[in-house]
């Protein structure tokens, strides 16, 4: 009887867990639509890993919805006035959400404006400078969870790197080993999927240079070298060259030895991939330039007839390069002074250089290097690979709009520490409390 009983209130106490489970959650709930920051500090500290992590397991459609639902809607909680003025201490975010504005009410003057690619520039637009309200809200409460997406980024994409590699190999899996490699979640193309292992690989670098556990920092390089052997086979050169960018970027701030070692690591990656026969380097590099400076010469013969402020982000003309029609002059710099014209370029330029400047300041002071790695690996990739950073998500916000996130986390801390103090003190640790 007394087993009986006591195994029958054991099952009853189940269902009060559960409606206490349920009463917390609603409890958050209300909480967090009242302006509970912290309720909304440690949602994101786990949405925005997840966010950040699925460039490399979901295809853009699912990706998009999925941030829609648990990122942007709970982002809209932010808007509230204590949280832009907050914020608007912040140069990282006057500039970049100036930059949204003027792409919005570009529409306007847009040259070849229609209902559909009016609302696509306004929706960019605002989703944008949500989200950049939003993280720079974290960052500047010193609550941006970089770490959690450094580690999020970096393993999920050496896992799919990995299952590419095998799909590859099984005949009948929908994947080949002919052309360019392309995977999983955004690598579907492979341009795509060579920028986000890129990035992938900068981020593994900087990890297993200033992680403090040994065995974090063997498992980083392991994911390093997996990124990398899967950027040489996308062949793409935009993200290569972004990569040796970072590492004598990251190097130069900190020691030479990394530059030697990283550049050891790449020659050795290449030369198995090209002794497999994997990869012909010599055809990769024959094919040129391909249509970039024709598209690059169309672009900027056109920016002086709408100098100032562009010809808008409704703009939907193309650009002609190699006889072809394309969308995009595959050069962010040249696509901002295009659409919004010198003032959106001088817009982008100025956040462009006080980002470098924070991020280099902060490496070359004892700080992480994590920002700096990005920026410059993304500034290489916008060179020859976008339209524009005032986009819907995409890997833009992983190659530009996180380091300038990450800088407002770095600058926040300077502010709210001493001269002296601020002076060695970095927003990004890769010690386990971080964590």
């Amino acid at each position: 009887m007394a087993d009986r009983t006591g195994k029958t209130a054991d099952m009853s106490a189940k269902p009060s867990v559960l409606r206490a489970r349920a009463w917390q959650v609603r409890d958050a709930i209300r909480r967090a639509v009242h302006g509970d920051l912290e309720v909304l500090d440690r949602y994101f500290a786990v949405v925005l890993p997840v966010v950040f992590a699925a460039f490399y397991v979901l295809d853009k459609g699912p990706h998009r919805n999925l941030f829609y639902l648990f990122a942007l809607l709970p982002m809209l909680l932010y808007l509230r006035r204590r949280v832009l003025v907050a914020v608007a201490g912040a140069w990282t975010w006057r500039l970049g959400m100036a930059l949204c504005v003027l792409w919005a009410v570009s529409v306007a003057w847009s040259a070849t404006l229609t209902l559909e690619s009016a609302f696509d520039a306004i929706r960019t637009a605002g989703a944008l400078a949500l989200f950049l309200t939003a993280c720079t809200m974290l960052a500047v409460r010193d609550r941006f969870p970089e770490v959690r997406i450094t580690y999020a980024v970096v393993f999920t994409a050496a896992i799919c790197a990995v299952v590419t590699f095998v799909l590859v190999a099984v005949p009948g899996a929908g994947y080949s080993a002919a052309g360019r490699l392309e995977g999983l979640g955004w690598a579907d193309h492979a341009g795509n999927g060579a920028d986000i292992y890129g990035f992938a690989a900068v981020v593994a670098m900087v990890l297993a240079i200033e992680t403090r556990s040994r065995l974090t920092a063997s498992a980083a390089w392991g994911a390093f070298a997996v990124c990398v052997v899967y950027l040489l086979l996308a062949e793409s050169r935009a993200p290569a060259l972004g990569l040796l960018v970072a590492a004598v970027a990251l190097g130069a701030t900190k020691s030479l030895r990394i530059v030697i070692g990283l550049l050891g690591v790449a020659a050795i990656a290449s030369a198995a991939v090209q002794i497999g026969g994997l990869v012909d380097f010599a055809d990769w590099i024959a094919r040129g330039p391909a249509n970039r400076l024709e598209l690059w010469a169309d672009a900027i013969r056109r920016i002086p007839d709408h100098l100032i402020l562009g010809a808008g982000g409704a703009d939907t003309r193309g650009f002609v390069g190699d006889g072809k029609t394309l969308n995009s002059p595959h050069n962010g710099f040249i696509g901002i002074f295009y659409y919004v014209g010198f003032v959106g370029g001088g817009l982008f330029v100025g956040l462009c250089t006080y980002v470098a400047w924070q991020a280099a300041r902060d490496a070359t002071r004892g700080g992480s290097g994590l920002a700096l790695a990005i920026l410059t690996f993304g500034l290489t990739v916008v060179l020859f690979h976008t339209k524009t950073v005032v986009v819907m998500l995409n890997r833009d916000w992983l190659i530009f709009w996180l380091p300038v996130i990450i800088v407002s986390a770095i600058s926040a801390r300077q502010w709210a520490l001493p001269e002296k103090a601020s002076a060695r003190t970095s927003a990004v640790t890769f010690s386990g409390e971080a964590l």
